[in-house]
């Protein structure tokens, strides 16, 4: 399904012209990028290498990064490093590792890669798997091939619509019919395709038994 074929179909259902390409295809995108937050979708998984340097123990992930680092791999644990689910989780365990040496344990904080312990003598290369932000569509782009053909139309069609709604339906006591009719649209459509992917990859977390009391 192509954007301008959504765009199309969207003003058919809203009668709604208000709203122009540009915008409607900026909302497009903002859609995109809120589903492609909620769920690890195989199509937006990606690889990448950082350094960790001998000066800290924290290096900036990739620009493109979004979301979940499922696998961490270095020349010396080719078959992955230990994962903390959390920044609190490696700073309070960090006793149980050497101050320096190669690296073995990380955590993602926000943006950020943290590592223990720091590498001693150079920088040690770590190739990183994650899901990224997806790719931004223009009008007349066909919507990305990561959305099943089949769930296309059940989530971009409706988020566009209950957009749309969301902004112009006048509701009667309270009542909104139209968008709360395309909020459970698109709401089936992210239950279908968190169906469509229930074995994609996700962090496989190595929690410590360690108490952290802040």
């Amino acid at each position: 399904m192509d954007v301008e074929s959504v765009i199309t179909e969207a003003r058919d259902i809203t009668k709604e012209e208000s709203y122009d390409d540009d915008w409607m295809v900026k909302r497009i995108n903002m859609g995109l990028q809120e589903i492609a937050s909620l769920f690890c979708i195989p199509g937006l998984s990606t690889s990448a290498t950082v350094s960790a340097l001998t000066t800290g123990n924290i290096v900036a992930m990739p620009s493109d990064f979004l979301h979940s680092l499922f696998l961490a791999t270095t020349e010396t644990y080719p078959n992955g490093l230990s994962l903390a689910p959390s920044l609190k989780d490696l700073t309070a365990n960090a006793y149980l590792y050497p101050d320096t040496g190669d690296v073995q344990r990380v955590a993602v904080e926000f943006k950020s890669l943290c590592y223990v312990p720091i590498p001693a003598d150079a920088a040690e290369t770590i190739t990183i798997y994650y899901y990224k932000n997806p790719d931004a569509i223009t009008l007349v782009s066909d919507l990305p091939a990561w959305i099943p053909a089949h769930l296309q139309k059940p989530l971009v069609l409706s988020y566009l619509c209950k957009e749309i709604f969301t902004l112009v339906e006048e509701g009667i006591d309270g009542q909104v019919p139209n968008t709360t009719k395309h909020i459970n649209l698109y709401g089936q459509g992210l239950m279908m395709l968190q169906q469509f992917y229930p074995k994609a990859s996700k962090p496989k977390y190595a929690v410590t038994s360690t108490p952290v009391w802040f």
